[in-house]
């Protein structure tokens, strides 16, 4: 009945044979980075097909985080070595002049360097991919533009993958912009981009793209968005890594605006600051269906340390870490504000607010927790939960099956206290390691005698069957965490890890490398 930390400092969840991912944005250490993008995954065989998905396949064979993947030795890979339509350079010297002169379906191959230009896609339905990968093959924005545009109904067709997107800044979408058009981007390193208004590392307008294996790493907006902004937008985010970037007003990491629709699994929030609100999410005015994922050690100035569900908005989080936030006035992990929400199997704890709502603060909102575990929160008022609906008649969101324990400033404010009724307690939820100071360290695994071990929902299961527990680690999907992208899911069970209880499972989900049969 096992657990290792998912939470680990995200740059730390990419660490590679071949280097890791540095916080401070050093563009030597995010090149290094062999999991995204990797020679592997940039080859004919396995671009596009169920292998470079991650499926059981792929993530099950030999290469998968193997120590060839970063080895000095290895042959890198060319475009000479592979099929492609055009080469470049050896073709054409810049990518721009490769997309004037393709065909609709063309695949474009892309030698390793750097290619000081701005790419768009023309509505050209191509696929333009790097041999090397990020870490060795850069498209740099010059700070005079975006560095690659999409805005003329480009399809799914339409596919960027494998480079290091950098230097680019724009009125929106600093690296990447979208704009009535649904590419495909995958394998990407987005980094060092700024917006002048929105989406410093990516903007999507009216885009329904894909958005797989990225790493969206510190970029800035000057007003909202400062990692990725979604605005009329339906996109698929998976496997996202979105870390330091920063916004001077709201949605430091992400934000989600304006009818926005998106569904996101398998991201990582980390280290997002934001000048006003939502420092990992900010939501307005649309839906969110995000499960399996991390929201940690953000910080905003006022409201929503790791996320806003604001004005109008639903949000769906199932088995989520929010943990280590930081709002400099309220709802240090998360603000629901004239909103509605459902957080089923979350765990959240060791945010803070210096005003109201350390673990969650409400503004005429009743959102429904079910198996949610809400510990160690800080604020003065409300420490646990604020409840506030100013003239409105008051109503108290509806708690089944949760955990409120240890809050600084009270476990409730503005509202009765639930424990005792619908399964809902107050106990020491026994996290296997909370003693890090930075909570993407922290191991939120259940002891083996931690008392909310089956204490979920009845109408809930584990994936073993049995009822759920309480917190991120239970209910059906508790076994569906790879935030390192290694393809074999994080251990779930109580307890130490162990091989014997938990075989095929990662022992390590922060780290690459590390998987059944490599260090586990």
């Amino acid at each position: 009945m096992p657990k290792t930390c998912y939470l680990t400092l995200l740059m730390g969840i990419l660490l590679l044979a071949g280097g890791c991912l540095d916080p401070t944005g050093d563009d030597d250490d995010i090149s290094g980075d062999d999991d995204i993008g990797d020679d592997d995954s940039m080859d004919d065989d396995d671009t596009g097909d169920d292998d470079s998905s991650g499926d059981d396949d792929d993530s099950g064979d030999d290469d998968s985080g193997d120590d060839d993947s970063g080895d000095d030795d290895a042959e890198p890979v060319t475009c000479s070595s592979l099929a492609a339509d055009i080469d470049v350079p050896a073709d054409y010297a810049q990518i721009q002049d490769a997309i004037y002169a393709a065909s609709q379906g063309h695949e474009i191959c892309v030698d390793a360097g750097t290619y000081p230009e701005h790419i768009n896609f023309i509505g050209m339905d191509v696929r333009v991919f790097a041999a090397a990968g990020p870490s060795q093959t850069v498209i740099d924005g010059m700070g005079t533009g975006s560095a690659v545009t999409f805005q003329q109904g480009e399809s799914p067709a339409a596919i960027l993958e494998g480079f290091m997107v950098t230097n680019g800044r724009a009125q929106n979408g600093g690296g990447i912009y979208v704009h009535q058009a649904s590419p495909t981007l995958t394998d990407l390193v987005v980094s060092a981009n700024e917006a002048d208004h929105k989406g410093g590392g990516i903007y999507l307008e009216n885009s329904q793209s894909a958005l797989t294996r990225l790493v969206v790493e510190g970029n800035y907006a000057d007003h909202i968005g400062g990692g990725i902004s979604l605005i009329s937008a339906s996109p698929d985010l998976t496997y996202l890594q979105i870390v330091d970037n920063s916004s001077s007003h709201s949605g430091a990491g992400l934000a989600v605006e304006w009818s926005s629709a998106a569904t996101a699994s398998h991201l990582t929030l980390l280290r997002n600051v934001s000048g006003h609100e939502g420092g990992g999410i900010d939501m307005y005015s649309s839906t969110l269906d995000f499960s399996n994922g991390v929201i940690a050690d953000n910080w905003c100035s006022h409201k929503g340390g790791g996320i806003t569900i604001g004005f109008n908005s639903y949000a769906a989080l199932t088995n989520i870490a929010v943990t280590g936030n930081v709002a400099d006035h309220e709802g240090g992990g998360v603000n629901v504000y004239e909103s509605d929400a459902l957080l089923t199997n979350v765990t959240i704890a060791g945010n803070s607010a210096t005003n109201d709502g350390g673990g969650i603060m409400l503004f005429t909102a009743s959102p429904t927790l079910i198996n949610v575990s809400l510990t160690e929160n800080h604020a003065p008022a409300g420490g646990g939960i604020y409840n506030y609906w100013g003239p409105y008649p008051s109503q108290d969101p509806s708690l089944d099956h949760c955990n409120v324990w240890g809050n600084t400033g009270y476990d409730f404010d503005g509202m009765a206290s639930p424990i005792g009724a619908d399964g809902n307690v107050s106990l020491d939820p026994q996290y296997l390691d909370t003693s890090d100071p930075s909570s993407e360290n922290w191991d939120l695994h259940l002891s083996n005698s931690a008392p909310l071990i089956d204490m979920g929902d009845p109408a809930i299961v584990d994936p073993d069957g049995t009822c759920s527990d309480m917190g991120a680690y239970g209910g059906p999907g508790a076994d569906q965490f790879d935030l390192d992208w290694d393809g074999y899911p994080e251990w779930w069970l109580p307890g130490a890890y162990d091989p014997a209880t938990s075989p095929g499972m990662d022992c390590d989900d922060g780290d690459g490398n590390v998987y059944p049969g490599n260090g586990c």
